[in-house]
């Protein structure tokens, strides 16, 4: 039951991000309604209707291009990349395999270690596991999932979860 809430809230959160009119986006991917995924830079919502953005044609020249904003299923933009997560990730590993190489050098009675401090070993493996990991992270960019802006209607629906110890709900407000 928490599961589905999680779920529903984690995709109605995700449904809010929409691209602001005339915010300049410089590096993104629209992905168009049956034509596949297209990179654009300097992607921009002119208005309601029309997106525009510079295009790389086969010469290497940069073109300015529109689309309407009907053919467009969501897009998104670059973000960051995940040279955090690839540090954690390459440090954790670099842990990892000092501890196994300390251990294994422990349990063998034919190896004698007792003059080996195997502090800075520790820290420079782990250490190059970071460097590792973060530049394999940076290499790898963060997409953001952005949505065009609803058209105007008369009337709204808006969708609010509510979560406390003794009920779990999901209200719905209608504005006409």
């Amino acid at each position: 039951m928490i599961i589905a809430l999680l779920i529903i809230v984690g995709s109605v959160s995700a449904q809010k991000r929409t691209i602001v009119m005339n915010n300049k986006y410089t590096n993104a991917k629209v992905v168009l309604i049956g034509k596949g995924t297209v990179p654009v830079r300097n992607l921009m919502l002119v208005n309601d209707t029309l997106l525009q953005y510079n295009s790389k044609s086969g010469d290497g020249s940069t073109n300015m291009k529109q689309v309407s904003a009907s053919s467009v299923r969501y897009v998104k933009i670059k973000k960051g990349s995940y040279a955090g997560i690839g540090a954690i990730a390459g440090g954790g590993f670099g842990l990892l395999v000092m501890l196994d190489v300390v251990l294994s050098v422990k349990s063998d009675a034919t190896l004698d270690d007792s003059n080996v401090n195997w502090a800075p070993y520790v820290v420079a493996v782990t250490a190059g596991g970071v460097l590792i990991g973060s530049l394999v992270g940076l290499c790898i960019p963060k997409w953001k999932t952005y949505f065009l802006p609803d058209k105007k209607t008369s009337f709204s629906i808006k969708f609010s979860p509510s979560i406390s110890p003794s009920y779990c709900g999901l209200g719905m407000k209608m504005k006409f």
